[in-house]
């Protein structure tokens, strides 16, 4: 890239108290940005892709959305154009690396491989999972708010620019936004700015009080002013894909790695209901509630859409360890006859009672240490739990 020479869901009863525009792009997918070169530590999550398929190589950008996760457009994976990228492992090897801000610097940041995408199928998007996790980088937030025309964007990328064929930093440029489409938005140049080859993938950024979100991903140019590019091309726009409407799905992706890592060996009571929301025939998973050996309490919260491998999109604290639930004997989800789900709870005295009857904690991440430990997951305000007095229960 170059710019000019220099450079949630509803909580339910039981959880309220505990384009391709016609001619405007070419057949090739853009890949680097011509523009000044990022400051140290500006966006540290930025990403550097190589990928070898075959005897072809390939470099794109991406960004560290989680310290196991790049987001990054699908294209940089596919070896014909156009083609769909396959979930699993990438066909060929990818390495990716993360916070190194000058790429000759190998004393600084992480060099992981890729092991696993997961594509979108509705544009040019996949989520790639690195071998291990990325200490000390910081990651990028994702908008949930859509850009807008006239919006300024900054796009960032290690591709070409106007005279560097492989730059050792990443560059950055503003672009304003044009069209934007359900799954896309176009991006055009301020000055003789430029998203290049080596830029695919990589994102446009808004910055907000201060907070920067990746807005969109860097999918197709013009290359107008790009190194190697034919001097009679003077165009250039991009077409990025939005991620503001699928930031849950990111969420949910990312959030696999943390739920796979718990300390499953410990739970020793679990449940599932529609908790915060959906129902039965719907696109939403079922919430899960689990009882740990401590007595602490964990609600793990449904995921939208019938993704099998990824049911789950976060994780609430709704009792500390050594809490009165280590008395609990057994859970079992109901419906009562006002459509919410809750919990009839046998207690080791005896007695039963419907749904949890204390007060969750504001934290989401278990506190109990022997096995592996958790990664934290991203802080929002827990959902409380309501005692419930009385009801006829539906039983599953």
């Amino acid at each position: 890239m170059f710019a000019g020479r220099s450079r949630t869901a509803r909580i339910s009863a039981l959880l309220t108290t505990a384009a391709t525009a016609a001619g405007l792009l070419s057949a090739t997918a853009a890949h680097a940005v011509v523009g000044g070169q990022a400051q140290d530590g500006a966006y540290p999550f930025l990403v550097k892709l190589d990928i070898t398929m075959g005897d072809t190589k390939r470099a794109c950008t991406g960004t560290l959305v989680d310290p196991r996760w790049v987001l990054t457009a699908a294209s940089c994976f596919t070896d014909t154009p156009g083609a769909a990228v396959p979930a699993g492992a990438p066909k060929g090897k990818a390495t990716a690396t993360v916070g190194r801000a000058d790429l000759s610097n190998t004393s600084a940041g992480a060099v992981r491989d890729v092991v696993e995408l997961v594509p979108r199928t509705d544009r040019d998007l996949v989520m790639a999972k690195l071998a291990s996790a990325v200490g000390g980088v910081t990651t990028a937030s994702v908008t949930t708010t859509a850009p807008t025309e006239g919006e300024s964007l900054q796009a960032a990328g290690f591709g070409r620019t106007h005279d560097e064929w492989v730059p050792n930093r990443a560059h950055t440029a503003a672009f304003a936004a044009g069209t934007v489409t359900g799954t896309g938005v176009q991006l055009a140049a301020s000055g003789d700015a430029a998203i290049c080859k080596g830029d695919t993938g990589g994102p446009a950024l808004r910055t907000t009080g201060g907070r920067v979100e990746v807005v969109a991903v860097n999918s197709r140019s013009w290359q107008g002013g790009c190194l190697d590019t034919d001097p009679a091309e003077t165009r250039t726009g991009a077409l990025d894909v939005r991620v503001d409407d699928v930031a849950g799905w990111v969420q949910q992706i990312r959030y696999s790695t943390a739920f796979a890592a718990a300390p499953w060996q410990s739970a020793e009571e679990m449940t599932s209901g529609y908790y915060t929301g959906g129902s039965a025939g719907g696109t939403r998973h079922m919430d899960m509630i689990v009882r740990w050996s401590d007595g602490e309490m964990t609600l793990y919260q449904g995921a939208e859409g019938n993704d099998p491998a990824h049911p789950f999109s976060a994780e609430y604290q709704l009792a500390p360890p050594k809490s009165k639930w280590t008395n609990a004997a057994a859970l079992t989800w109901a419906n009562f006859t006002d459509g919410t789900d809750g919990l009839v709870v046998r207690w080791e005295d005896g007695h039963v009672t419907q749904s949890p009857p204390s007060t969750p904690r504001a934290s989401t991440v278990r506190s109990s240490s022997p096995p592996p430990a958790r990664s934290p997951t991203p802080a929002r305000s827990p959902p409380a739990v309501t005692p419930r007095a009385t009801a006829a229960t539906t039983w599953s």
